[in-house]
Order: C-alpha cells, then sequence, then structure tokens
C-alpha cells in the first residue's frame, strides 16, 4: 500500500466528477476542559493497494481506529473499500461527537482489510486562559 493523503477537516465536498474540496484542514483542538467532545470533523483519506491487500471474493473494507493519548482504542464502523481501475481508495468518513478524554496527541489510523493503510494525528490542547468558550474549538 501507498498512502497519499489523510488528513482531518471541517468538511468534505465531492462533486460528480469526483475533484474533492477539503475544508479547515486542522490538526488542534482546544478544548477549556476534558472530558469533552468535538462536535464534528472529516477524515479525508486517498491511498494505493496492491493486488495481494485486495479480499478474496469477499467486498474490501475500510475501518477507522482512534486511539487516546491514554492508549485507549476505539475501532468505528467499517465502510466498504471502493477501489477504481487504478486501485486507488478514496474516501472520507464523517466523525460526530469525537471523545476527548484528556489532553494530548490522539491518532487515527486507517485500515484496509485489517492491513495498516495510514495514521493522522491531532492534539487536543488546553485553551488558553483568556478564550472565554467552554466549547471546543480549533
Amino acid at each position: 500500500m501507498r498512502l497519499e493523503a489523510i488528513l482531518i477537516c471541517d468538511k468534505v465536498l465531492q462533486e460528480s466528477n469526483g475533484k474533492v474540496y477539503l475544508n479547515g484542514i486542522f490538526d488542534r483542538i482546544w478544548s477549556k476542559e476534558v472530558p469533552a467532545a468535538h462536535p464534528e470533523m472529516y477524515l479525508y483519506f486517498r491511498f494505493f493497494v496492491d493486488d495481494e491487500d485486495r479480499s478474496d471474493g469477499d467486498e474490501d473494507r475500510v475501518a477507522v481506529e482512534l486511539t487516546t493519548p491514554g492508549g485507549r482504542s476505539e475501532r468505528l464502523p467499517e465502510l466498504k473499500g471502493r477501489v477504481d481501475a487504478g486501485n486507488k481508495v478514496e474516501g472520507n468518513v464523517r466523525l460526530r461527537m469525537v471523545p476527548l478524554s484528556e489532553y494530548g496527541t490522539y491518532t487515527l489510523r486507517v485500515l484496509f482489510n485489517g492491513k495498516p493503510a495510514g495514521i493522522c494525528t491531532f492534539q487536543c490542547i488546553p485553551t488558553p486562559e483568556q478564550e472565554p468558550s467552554a466549547e471546543t474549538v480549533h
């Protein structure tokens, strides 16, 4: 497998011709306190697979795993992996109410048929005292 892109952003839009727009790419979330929950984010990914990475007869599957700074992992629901003629897998996952149990580095892993395809990280950081918001921001 060859990773081409994996990013966290506010919104992913895709035109009928396949063109993808990523709005609000970020890697930090500020929170006044933890535990908290980030209302919504999208994980965009694009990678290329080899024939041996494909499933034998079954549908190809894409899974996302969220790991906290303390090492707790949660696997999110799997998606059908759409592989195009050039062996490209491209997609996005809408993540709602992402749990932020502690400050530190969170890891999002993308798996293709159970094999690692790529990772990206984001930081949950305490909001500076001068910020009056109780919501998470980025």
